[in-house]
């Protein structure tokens, strides 16, 4: 009988030291690395895995909340939804002249011929319906970034553009100018209208003043203007291969730097995603300063060229690739990703 007692007790000591040392393995953290985050969105009530109402997403707008996905229903139908509370803002019927959407998910506007366009709200006030129109050949079309005014460019005659600004709220075309060879238009306040022009032997950015009707201009470098970022204080010229960095209000370049691409600029905070050397990483960059404020390795179920800055500096939102209808939340500083969809 002791010798039974004595060997249950040698076996138990056994299996205590074994469950310790599985639980000290466990606990061990070796280099940090993205951590899919299976929370509130994968599941219903009941415990199941979620279907989403919509099966692609089709992008991810400027507001840093709002995502326009494709219907399963209807492939002709978005679904306008916020990926914050992951609640649907507006659906659009995509079989009517659907033209472009504004970056607050608000309004739509329908393309009906080259010249003429129609413009809809789609939320409470889903009864307002406003026609634009327009003379000479359309150059673009967009509204600005608080998606209060539609910005126009049209062309008469060689190299001379005509640049409107018309007040969603008002009805009523606002401001009106003629500028040679219009590239980049926009407007990120109710207040200035920012247009660069020129050719590559001289390029301008003219900053207009709505309220006060006066303007500045600024030279840029001379060459092939190919994309423009404007903040309350700093334009971000990428002209030719180089990206040229300007302070507004002192109408100076301040540095130049040789970057990949942009994915995303912030007018807010003066702050970019960025890439260089390495498609894997993205740079967290500030556009005042000049200087790299944090580097990070992309999670392996991120579109990198996708990802756009949220509400919260900390985390992007950006497309997924493994699932089309779902977009990644990616928490930069715990490298947790959390897949949504609505």
């Amino acid at each position: 009988m002791k010798i039974v007692l004595s060997l249950f007790l040698l076996l138990g000591l056994i299996g205590c030291s074994s469950d310790q040392g599985s639980a000290s393995k466990d606990s061990h953290t070796g280099p940090r690395k993205p951590q899919q985050d299976q929370t509130d969105n994968d599941q219903d009530t009941s415990g199941n895995p979620k279907r989403c109402v919509t099966n692609k997403v089709v992008e991810i707008l400027l507001d840093k909340k709002t995502v326009i996905s494709q219907s399963s229903k209807d492939s002709y139908q978005y679904v306008v939804w916020d990926h914050e509370s992951l609640t649907k803002k507006n659906e659009i019927d995509r079989s009517k002249s659907y033209y472009r959407l504004s970056p607050t998910g608000e309004y739509v506007l329908r393309k009906i011929t080259d010249n003429k366009f129609q413009l809809e709200n789609l939320g409470k006030n889903s009864h307002y319906r406003e026609s634009l129109n327009f003379s000479g050949n359309m150059q673009s079309i967009d509204f600005s970034l608080k998606s209060d005014f539609i910005i126009a460019t049209t062309r008469s005659r060689k190299s001379i553009d005509q640049i409107s600004v018309f007040d969603i709220f008002k009805k009523q075309k606002v401001f009106e100018t003629t500028l040679d060879n219009i590239k980049y238009s926009q407007m990120i306040d109710d207040q200035h209208l920012y247009v660069a022009s020129g050719s590559r032997s001289s390029n301008y950015l003219e900053i207009f003043d709505l309220t006060k009707e006066n303007s500045k201009r600024i030279r840029l470098r001379y060459g092939e203007l190919r994309w423009l970022g404007i903040s309350r204080n700093m334009a971000f010229a990428k002209i030719d291969s180089r990206y040229y960095a300007y302070e507004l209000n002192n109408e100076e370049l301040l540095y130049t730097i040789n970057i990949r691409a942009v994915y995303d600029f912030d007018y807010e905070s003066d702050l970019a995603i960025i890439s260089k050397e390495d498609f894997n990483q993205i740079h967290i960059f500030d556009i005042q300063t000049g200087y790299i404020k944090a580097t990070h390795t992309r999670p392996e179920n991120v579109y990198i060229s996708t990802c756009r800055f949220t509400s919260d500096s900390s985390v992007l939102a950006c497309r997924s690739k493994n699932n089309v209808d779902k977009i990644v939340l990616w928490n930069t500083e715990t490298d947790v990703t959390k897949e949504v969809c609505f």
